[in-house]
């Protein structure tokens, strides 16, 4: 079979999958035998499903920067010390995630050292071995979505189809759940930040939230946008006056002091090795610059964050899907524009009940998109990873405009799953196929 064939057999196959579970639920939902139950774990197997054909028949290192991430598990495990980052990005040692944070890798360090004394580092099966532990980590953050979606009578069923089907089946997202990367770690705390967000306002849930972001920003420093959602869903409470003004700071004030008392050893032994706090500098490479961002930087950034979102794999996000990504957002982008225009007061009566998250959630991808502008411009990256901290805020807002949008929001939801499903199932077989050659 050619390359080319077997991208076509892999895609057709994800595809007709997909499309017989889509008939299955609308079968089920007709014959009054679909649950949300059944529902939800149908969403979250067919992302373990995906995960694991994706895992176990990727090529070892092929998925971004993920040789790179290896190597700091393997210090750690041989050498029990942290490592200092020396080079840049691309360079021939593969050692330029060195100034990450260490949690996500500390987890790794005794599966690689247990695999490694048995078939020694660096083998296929002792990369298989540490992707199954990021499949783990987005396993216990899908887990307790269901979990919480079971106890959560006042989420509906759009709500509860598109949370759980952000989670499990995000094409990109699976793709970097079922690699060795640090942004599984970070995203998967920030599942569990915001499900305890969501829970009724308490000093020991604020706790909770403060240990769980610092771990996040031990993960990834784009936990930072952890935060930035905290402060300002209290503003937001405060001025709805949802919460008095003086409980709003103590339970921001709380976040805020455990989540800086966790990252702050990590922070000062930046500040000591390398003159930085986050150290970003150390390994991103500033491209030669002749001038400003011209409109083609800006066309080329949008087309990279667009469509690394949705659906991108490869060792540098090569693998894209066609132009699915780019398809589906400029999608949105146009029903947005119409439902502001045609649909307004429907939409706000949709966001109303949710109006405090929501604002919240707003506001942190805000803040998001402009640090994602920054570091494009700095170092001419734009990948849409940088946005899965959020993928819960990003899941609501979704849901929002689906509700205000569809006349049957139930059978909306179901279309929605249905989608899902398909789309993650083709790009599974899209992937597995477009990989079968390179051994």
């Amino acid at each position: 079979m050619t390359p080319t064939a077997s991208v076509a057999v892999g895609t057709l196959a994800g595809s007709a999958a997909g499309a017989l579970l889509w008939a299955w639920l609308f079968r089920a939902e007709r014959s009054g035998t679909l649950s949300r139950k059944g529902w939800l774990l149908l969403m979250l197997l067919a992302g373990l499903a995906c995960r694991g054909g994706l895992a176990a028949k990727t090529p070892a290192f092929y998925a971004p920067d993920e040789r790179s991430h290896f190597n700091y598990a393997r210090y750690l495990a041989e050498y029990r010390a942290f490592p200092v980052q020396a080079a840049k990005t691309d360079a021939e040692t593969d050692d330029w995630e060195y100034y990450q944070p260490p949690a996500y890798y500390m987890l790794l360090a005794a599966p690689h050292a247990f695999v490694a004394d048995v078939c020694g580092a660096g083998t296929a099966l002792d990369v298989r071995v540490l992707r199954l532990v990021s499949v783990a980590l987005w396993g216990l953050a899908a887990w307790g979505v269901y979990r919480f979606l079971m106890k959560r009578s006042d989420i509906d069923d759009v709500g509860a189809a598109a949370l759980m089907g952000i989670v499990s089946l995000l094409p990109a997202w699976m793709s970097i759940s079922s690699s060795v990367n640090n942004d599984v770690a970070v995203v998967a705390l920030g599942i569990a930040f915001m499900l305890l967000a969501m829970g009724e306002p308490s000093f020991r849930r604020s706790a909770l939230m403060g240990l769980v972001a610092g771990l996040a920003m031990l993960s990834k420093s784009s936990a930072a946008l952890l935060a930035v959602w905290a402060a300002a869903y209290w503003i937001i409470r405060a001025v709805r006056r949802e919460s008095r003004p003086g409980a709003a700071f103590a339970h921001l004030a709380l976040i805020a002091l455990i989540m800086a008392a966790v990252w702050l050893p990590w922070g000062a032994r930046n500040l000591q090795v390398y003159g930085s706090f986050t150290a970003e500098d150390v390994a991103n490479v500033r491209p030669d610059a002749s001038g400003p961002a011209t409109a083609d930087d800006v066309m080329r950034w949008a087309a990279g964050w667009t469509s690394t979102f949705w659906a991108a794999a490869g060792i540098y996000n090569d693998l894209r899907f066609y132009y699915v990504g780019t398809a589906l957002s400029a999608g949105l982008v146009l029903a947005a524009i119409w439902l502001l225009w045609s649909r307004r007061e429907r939409l706000m009566e949709e966001v109303r009940p949710q109006a405090t998250l929501l604002a919240a959630g707003l506001v942190a991808l805000i803040v998001n998109a402009a640090l994602a502008v920054r570091f494009a411009m700095l170092y001419n990256q734009a990948q849409g990873r940088f946005f899965f901290v959020l993928l819960v805020p990003i899941a609501f807002l979704l849901a929002a405009g689906l509700r205000a949008s569809a006349d049957d929001p139930r059978r909306a939801s179901l279309h929605a799953t249905g989608f899902l499903l398909t789309f993650a199932l083709a790009f599974t077989g899209y992937t597995l196929g477009s990989v079968r050659f390179l051994g």
